[in-house]
């Protein structure tokens, strides 16, 4: 609790499983400039299975800014400025009230049956959110960045066969101004209350649409306007 750490060419803080790590900050050397080395396989914060990284900030990182394991909480925590992605976690996993920015890869990158909720993730090189099988997602932004707004991906289990329901449920959602689809998904998803707008590219070649989903999904209550292609 409480700790600072700066001028990091690696990993600034490491803990294991069942951990706390809380009100720190983790500043790099790192900043975005064309000069720079690429990410690296490092993390501001990294964390074991069933922690909780709460109150954090990390700013400056040469790869990753906040990790962790299977089934940890990141609360009330800021990522500016890092080379990879944002805040990443693995299996179960819940993100809430956290804000990434200026990320060289995604902001958020949630592996399957994770939560994430009161988050923005603003200017990233990649998708802004990145999920997987079986994720909810509630009053999340995704602004301007150098993809898909939201991306729900399908996955496998090891050794299983490919799993072509997406099953993740956006609430409240807003997509604009992405360089990509606004939402991009397959099936088995549901959207309420969400709007896609200003999304896609004109030129060279016009590509983007507001929701992009192949069949059995719900959309209800919700708003797309302005997008390069269809609605």
């Amino acid at each position: 609790r409480g700790v600072d750490v700066s001028d990091i060419q690696s990993y600034g803080i490491t803990i294991g499983n069942d951990g706390l790590v809380d009100q720190c900050r983790v500043r790099g050397p790192w900043a975005p400039v064309p000069e720079s080395p690429p990410p690296g396989p490092f993390s501001g914060i990294f964390t074991g299975e069933a922690s909780v990284i709460s109150s954090c900030t990390a700013t400056g990182i040469a790869g990753i800014g906040i990790q962790g394991m299977d089934n940890i909480r990141v609360v009330d925590c800021t990522v500016n400025q890092v080379a990879g992605c944002g805040i990443v976690t693995a299996h179960d996993g819940t993100v809430s009230g956290c804000s990434v920015r200026t990320c060289g890869s995604t902001g958020f990158d949630l592996n399957q049956g994770s939560v994430l909720m009161n988050c923005t993730a603003v200017s990233c090189g990649d998708p802004g959110v990145h999920v997987r099988n079986g994720c909810a997602l509630h009053n999340v932004t995704s602004l301007g960045n150098q993809d898909h707004g939201f991306w729900v991906e399908n996955t496998a289990p090891p050794g299983g066969p490919t799993l072509f329901d997406n099953s993740t449920n956006f609430v409240q959602c807003v997509a604009q101004g992405n360089s990509g689809d606004g939402f991009h998904a397959t099936s088995d998803c549901s959207f309420t209350h969400c709007t896609a707008d200003r999304n896609g590219v004109t030129s060279p070649v016009a590509a983007g649409d507001g929701f992009f989903f192949n069949d059995q999904c719900r959309l209800t209550n919700c708003v797309s306007s302005n997008n390069a292609l269809n609605g």
